[in-house]
C-alpha cells in the first residue's frame, strides 16, 4: 500500500475512533443511564376493581384507586402474568384460588379488606405504566436492572476501544513509515490484532 493511501486509511480509522469515544459510546450510557426511573410512592389502596375486557375474556382488567392516582392495566391470560397478582391477593389471605377470582369477575375489593396492601410502588414512562410493584413484589413489569448494567457496561467498553484507537492508529501510522523508510519494509493496513502486536513489539524493543 502506498504511504498516501495508509495515511488516508488511518485518518478514517482515526474519525471512527473519535466518533465511538465522543458519540455512540456517551450515547449509549445516557440512554443505560435513563432505563430505570426511580420508581414513586402511589399512596395506599382505596380498592381494587376486577373485570374483563369487553371483547374478550383473555383480557383481564385491573384497577386500583389508591390515595395518590388511579392505576390501570391489564394482563392476557394466556401468558399468566396474572398469576403475580393472584400471589399478592392468596397471600392476603384476599382469594383461595385465581379461578375463584376469575369466577367473581366483575369484583371489587375495597378499603377494608386492603390494609395488609401496602408500599405501592409504581413507574411511568411517558404517562405509560411499566412497573408496579405491592409490598416489594413486582405485580407489572420490571426494573429492568440487568439489561441497565449491561448497556452500561457496554457503553464503557466501547468508550474504551475508541480512546485505544485513537492512541495506537497514529502510533501505527509513525512506526510503519519510520520503518518503511528506513528499511524499506512494506506499509500495510493490519487488522486489529497484528496492529496491536506491533504495537507491543515496540515497547518490548
Amino acid at each position: 500500500m502506498s504511504k498516501n493511501n495508509f495515511i488516508i486509511y488511518t485518518f478514517i480509522y482515526l474519525a471512527l475512533s473519535s466518533f465511538f469515544l465522543l458519540k455512540v459510546g456517551p450515547n449509549m450510557l445516557k440512554s443505560g443511564k435513563a432505563m430505570v426511573i426511580k420508581s414513586e410512592d402511589a399512596g395506599n389502596i382505596k380498592s381494587i376493581n376486577f373485570s374483563f375486557h369487553i371483547a374478550s375474556k383473555q383480557y383481564l382488567n385491573v384497577q386500583f384507586k389508591t390515595t395518590k392516582r388511579d392505576i390501570k392495566f391489564q394482563y392476557y391470560l394466556p401468558d399468566n402474568d396474572q398469576k403475580k397478582m393472584i400471589d399478592i391477593l392468596l397471600d392476603n389471605n384476599l382469594i383461595k384460588g385465581e379461578q375463584e377470582l376469575l369466577n367473581q369477575v366483575p369484583v371489587v375489593f375495597d378499603n377494608n379488606n386492603l390494609e395488609s396492601l401496602e408500599n405501592i410502588e409504581v413507574i411511568y414512562k411517558k404517562d405509560e405504566l411499566t412497573f408496579l410493584s405491592i409490598n416489594g413484589k413486582t405485580v407489572l413489569g420490571s426494573k429492568n436492572v440487568l439489561g441497565r448494567i449491561i448497556v452500561i457496561v457496554l457503553s464503557y467498553f466501547i468508550m474504551v476501544l475508541g480512546g485505544l484507537g485513537l492512541l495506537i492508529f497514529p502510533l501505527n501510522l509513525f512506526l510503519q513509515i519510520r520503518d518503511n523508510e528506513n528499511s524499506g519494509k512494506p506499509i500495510y493496513v493490519p487488522n486489529r490484532l497484528d496492529g496491536l502486536k506491533y504495537i507491543l513489539r515496540f515497547f518490548r524493543k
